[in-house]
């Protein structure tokens, strides 16, 4: 995962999720770290324009991260 930041907005690319360490916790571990470590981003946001492996599961899982789905991707404030 790369991290795109300006100002108060943090830009999420090349995140992954994947089925095996979906069930560990890992993607919502590394998600929680980041924004630890980044206190100053308060705006989040994962475009849907970059390749997925699976929509579904993504959408899924950022919800369940506290994102939610707006035409252009997932976005968190």
């Amino acid at each position: 995962m790369e991290i795109d930041a300006a100002c108060s907005e943090g830009r999420l690319v090349g995140l992954r999720v994947r089925p095996e360490t979906r069930r560990r916790g890992v993607g919502l571990y590394l998600l929680d770290e980041t924004r630890r470590q980044m206190p100053g981003i308060i705006y989040w946001w994962l475009s849907n324009q970059q390749p997925l492996e699976d929509a579904a599961l993504m959408g899924k899982f950022m919800t369940s991260c506290g994102f939610y789905e707006e035409p252009d991707g997932w976005h968190q404030c």
